[in-house]
């Protein structure tokens, strides 16, 4: 968000970014926390889930 100066960001920004910080974690691991773990109003399939993130639009989410 601080390099593109945008309050939004897709799945696929975070995934190059932790994997340029050497993740172990799969590209799927990595979108299913974005779209459904971490975000406070995605479905509820999970047992445990965050509130970091909310979905703004299709495919776009910004910090809660």
């Amino acid at each position: 968000m601080q390099r593109r100066g945008l309050q939004e960001f897709r799945p696929q920004e975070i995934v190059q970014e932790v994997v340029s910080r050497g993740t172990a974690y799969k590209e799927t691991t990595i979108r299913t926390h974005v779209s459904s773990l971490m975000c406070m109003n995605a479905p509820d399939h999970h047992e445990i889930a965050y509130d970091d993130l909310i979905r703004v639009s299709r495919g776009r989410y910004t910090l809660a």
